[in-house]
């Protein structure tokens, strides 16, 4: 599917995000008809004529200050100018060193517009957070925290990017901030459904081998360390959506194996921490070729698709040593079976690990097909 003509980058997501995001909405399994209003409100309000995302359609009105309008407006142009207009008034505060007052006021004020719950909530929602999100203070933490627990992925996207952008502020903060945003990233990653929104959380949580000067190693060893283990722990959920075979579903479970394998890098490539990685790597191939050899859909072996499994053996040769090309072979090859040929690619890989890391077979049930308790 084909995604409509998109706004600039002054919309404050990068274009390509915009992309993946509007399609998500689009086509994604919805669990109620409400989420999904939700999400067609999000892809109405970006793509309609009539709304530009960068430049407001109507003034924001004199009798009400930012925060009010974005919370009552029946206006969506008002509520875009609103935003537009708290950007510019913490760019200012920011050069006069008042940023993170502004910012902490902000994170208060946009609970009551990230609550709505009317027929322009997702328009409210997302403005709020776009707000929020170019406000990088440590003080903007609370709002994250409500942004990205939300109900609407496009907040909870926004809330990952704002808290990539200030993470290593939050770890130089102190232990209440570090601990607030680990805790975070632990609940994210046991139930994150959105594979846009994995994928951000999950380029998030790689954090840099080398901390900057503000920010202690054990600060960062910490976050490495439990991030590490959120992800070993909840992997599964990242096996799911490879199943479902998407492009934006494989791009989730590609950063899902960088990100084990860089954690573990990080981490110091302990025994427990390569087999922990291995497994996560594995797994996550197991998944993405377990519902390729019923299905009748040649994308199963499309780039997308192949670039996972090479990505992921890649990973894996250099966790174990072996230097096995069970996946590379038949894609160099140009096997004429190659869906089949890559299944057998990730169970050769399987067998491969079980004896040196422990490895072994995933018991997961594509989303919707598990057994009932």
């Amino acid at each position: 599917m084909h995604g409509p003509n998109l706004p600039s980058r002054q919309a404050g997501l990068p274009v390509d995000r915009q992309a993946v995001l509007l399609r998500e909405g689009l086509t994604m399994r919805v669990d109620s008809i409400g989420r999904f209003c939700i999400l067609a409100l999000v892809a109405a309000l970006l793509v309609s004529p009539a709304v530009s995302w960068s430049q407001a359609t109507t003034a924001p009105s004199s009798s009400k200050s930012p925060w009010e309008a974005i919370a009552t407006s029946q206006d969506a142009g008002e509520i875009i100018a609103a935003r537009e207009r708290l950007i510019k008034d913490y760019q200012f505060a920011a050069s006069e060193s008042r940023g993170f007052a502004y910012a902490e006021e902000a994170a208060k004020k946009c609970q009551p517009a990230l609550a709505a719950d009317d027929p322009l909530a997702a328009v409210r929602q997302v403005n709020a957070a776009m707000a929020i999100a170019k406000m990088p203070q440590v003080s903007i933490q609370p709002a994250l925290d409500a942004m990205v627990a939300h109900s609407n992925p496009a907040v909870r996207y926004l809330g990952w990017r704002a808290y990539h952008n200030i993470r290593m502020l939050l770890l130089a903060g102190g232990q209440r901030f570090a601990q607030q945003m680990l805790t975070s990233v632990e609940t994210a990653l046991a139930k994150e459904d959105s594979p846009v929104v994995l994928t951000a959380l999950l380029e998030m949580a790689v954090y840099p081998a080398t901390p900057p000067s503000t920010v202690s190693q054990q600060a960062l060893s910490e976050a490495q360390n439990r991030t590490f283990a959120a992800l070993a722990k909840n992997w599964s959920i990242c096996g799911q959506l490879a199943m479902d075979g998407t492009v934006d579903a494989t791009t989730a479970a590609g950063k899902a194996v960088e990100a084990a394998a860089s954690l573990c890098d990080l981490t110091g490539r302990k025994e427990a921490d390569k087999k922990a990685a291995a497994q996560v790597i594995v797994g996550l191939m197991w998944c993405a070729t377990k519902v390729w050899v019923d299905s009748t859909d040649e994308q199963y072996a499309d780039e997308a698709h192949q670039g996972l499994l090479r990505e992921a053996e890649a990973r894996l040769n250099a966790l174990s040593g072996l230097n096995k090309r069970f996946i590379q072979k038949p894609i160099d090859d140009k096997d004429k079976e190659l869906k089949a040929a890559l299944r057998r690619g990730a169970l050769e890989w399987l067998d491969a690990l079980k004896e040196p890391l422990g490895v072994s077979e995933p018991k997961i049930e594509p989303r919707g097909q598990e057994p009932k308790a």
